[in-house]
């Protein structure tokens, strides 16, 4: 009987997800948005950047969901975050462990990592001060 709890165990430890094989079947729940270096928020330095939204909506349940059709779309739940732009427009591929997401003007490639979380960057200067800013986005595949 122990042998059998013993190998049950094992098996259910080594089944961890791969969300990477079937993309579009999880939501990708933004986790973390770190940015480097750090920016006065609230009179104190900050490198998350979640906190930094003025919209509010990567604080609400910010997620990608991926459809077969190969689109993809944006949601929050957050006040007003229901305006955000979705069109057949924002596609997406896959390449092994990398997602080329593709919009209006802009390709992003998402690394997939540890089998159950998209990680990208964003790389942007503030017009204000010309500072160079880098935000890494992480996100973990939840069950749809």
């Amino acid at each position: 009987m122990r042998k059998l709890v013993l190998l049950v165990f094992i098996c259910l430890s080594a089944c961890k997800k791969d969300a990477s094989q079937n993309i579009t079947a999880y939501n990708w729940v933004l986790e973390t948005a770190v940015i480097s270096p750090a920016k006065t928020y609230n009179g104190k330095q900050e490198t998350n950047y979640m906190l930094m939204d003025p919209s509010t909506c990567l604080q609400h349940n910010f997620k990608i969901t991926f459809s077969v059709d190969g689109t993809y779309g944006y949601s929050s739940t957050g006040p007003l975050c229901d305006l955000l732009g979705n069109d057949k427009l924002l596609k997406w591929t896959q390449e092994g462990d990398k997602i080329v997401l593709s919009n209006h003007n802009a390709t992003i490639v998402a690394n997939i990592i540890q089998k159950d979380k998209l990680v990208y960057e964003n790389n942007f200067t503030e017009n204000n001060s010309g500072v160079n800013y880098k935000v890494i986005y992480t996100y973990k595949a939840k069950s749809k």
